[in-house]
């Protein structure tokens, strides 16, 4: 009898990686099911030249260091053929995920969301770009911010937009008033500042 079933894949996908996680990555095993064996080969479309593929395990491997900012994701097709020459074509995307501005930035990621820096403390960024800080409570912290040695945040408690950096902090300057404030770190339900101008203190829930 000819052989004239092609090989079968399962339902698959190919899970995310995160970027400048190493050039060189299995990121994928195509496992097809034939009667006869099967070899594995990559289809000349989209990003295959990014990838190499063992014929004979499946094995899928990205030769890239994965960069968000320079591409979000890698497009690739799988091929496997039998020894009778039929074949299967599977097609695959390969996420990268954008490593938060945080700990780019320089932050440390403490797990469940929660980030720490040696000048602004301990911060949540589940809900970014909207964080939750232990002093501070809900900030608001502008997407197009990702330098944080110097921050612009909006404070809702305020009603205004506070600047500070890793030089300044605890020292803020509050553009509703255009005042220079100093907050007593650790204060919180009330917060605690003394307005740099008057050395009045002043109270923030």
């Amino acid at each position: 009898d000819v052989d004239e079933d092609a090989p079968v894949f399962p339902l698959a996908t190919v899970s995310p990686i995160e970027e400048n996680s190493g050039s060189g990555q299995a990121i994928y095993t195509a496992a097809a099911t034939d009667a006869s064996g099967v070899t594995y080969t990559l289809k000349s479309v989209d990003d295959f030249a990014s990838f190499t593929i063992d014929s004979s395990t499946g094995v899928v491997t990205l030769k890239d260091d994965p960069n968000y900012e320079s591409q979000s994701y890698y497009s690739f097709t799988v091929v496997a053929t039998d020894e009778a020459g039929n074949y299967t074509e599977q097609s695959h995307t390969l996420s990268i995920n954008d490593l938060d501005r945080y700990v780019e930035a320089g932050a440390v990621d403490i797990g469940n969301g929660w980030r720490w820096t040696d000048w602004l403390g301990y911060f949540n960024v589940a809900s970014d770009p909207w964080i939750y800080h232990l002093d501070h409570k809900w900030i608001y912290i502008p997407p197009s911010i990702t330098n944080f040695g110097s921050i612009y945040y909006w404070d809702n408690t305020m009603n205004s937009f506070i600047w500070t950096s890793d030089e300044m902090y605890p020292e803020l300057y509050r553009f509703s008033d255009g005042k220079w404030i100093w907050y007593l770190q650790g204060s919180k339900n009330p917060r605690w500042f003394v307005d740099l101008v008057t050395s009045e203190w002043v109270r923030s829930e």
